[in-house]
Order: C-alpha cells, then sequence, then structure tokens
C-alpha cells in the first residue's frame, strides 16, 4: 500500500519492512478529528508545499490526477496566507521519499524552497 508496485528497489522495501511501526489505535481519532473535522491547516499564514506521489493510494487517491487536480482539492483548507503549491512526482506511491523518484522529489522541494525564500 505505501510503495507503487516496481516503484521501489527490493532493499528498501526489506528496510522498510524491517523497521516500520505501528500506528496507535489512539492516535487515529486524534488524527481523523483534527483533519477532517476542524481543519487546523485554514490557521497556516506561511507558504505551504504539498508534494506528494501520483499513484499513492493511501492519501491521494482521488485528486493526484493532475497537481491543478490535488491543488483544487486542498485549497480549501489553506487561508491564502499559505501560499498553497503542490508537486506530484510521477510514478511515485505514498513513500515517495523511498521510491525510485525520490530525487525528482527531492529536487523539486528544494526549487519551491529556493523560490519562496532564496538560497
Amino acid at each position: 500500500m505505501f510503495h507503487l508496485p516496481g516503484d521501489f528497489l527490493p532493499t528498501i522495501l526489506a528496510a522498510d519492512e524491517a523497521t516500520k511501526d505501528q500506528v496507535s489505535a489512539t492516535v487515529v481519532p486524534d488524527l481523523l478529528t483534527l483533519a477532517f473535522q476542524g481543519p487546523m491547516s485554514l490557521g497556516i499564514n506561511v507558504p505551504v508545499l504539498i508534494a506528494n506521489g501520483d499513484d499513492d493510494t493511501l492519501f491521494c487517491a482521488y485528486n493526484c490526477s493532475s497537481e491543478a487536480a490535488l491543488r483544487a482539492a486542498e485549497a480549501p483548507y489553506f487561508s491564502s496566507a499559505a501560499q498553497l503549491s503542490v508537486h506530484l512526482t510521477p510514478d511515485a506511491g505514498h513513500s515517495v521519499a523511498l521510491s525510485e523518484h525520490a530525487n525528482t522529489h527531492r529536487a523539486a522541494i528544494r526549487a519551491w524552497i529556493r523560490e519562496r525564500f532564496g538560497d
């Protein structure tokens, strides 16, 4: 579920499986309440980048057909002060930082930081 089939090195998957942790059942209700019932993100007043894999089936199943679609879906949860930007790493799943396309993901984040804050 976290790695797009074929988008990972077997050694990365093995390391991820060997060191994975669990989410406590007591965390889930808090996460759902904070994230979906009363989005705290509306209070963010600094630039925000949502960087995701375009094949993330966990958090992006319906809105990652394009960066424009993801931005449109997420924009209502952010104030204009957040200056919301999005980046989708092609052919990456939920664990985009562990995918074979992690360099593309990191380069996009670095470029966004440079554009907003300089070197």
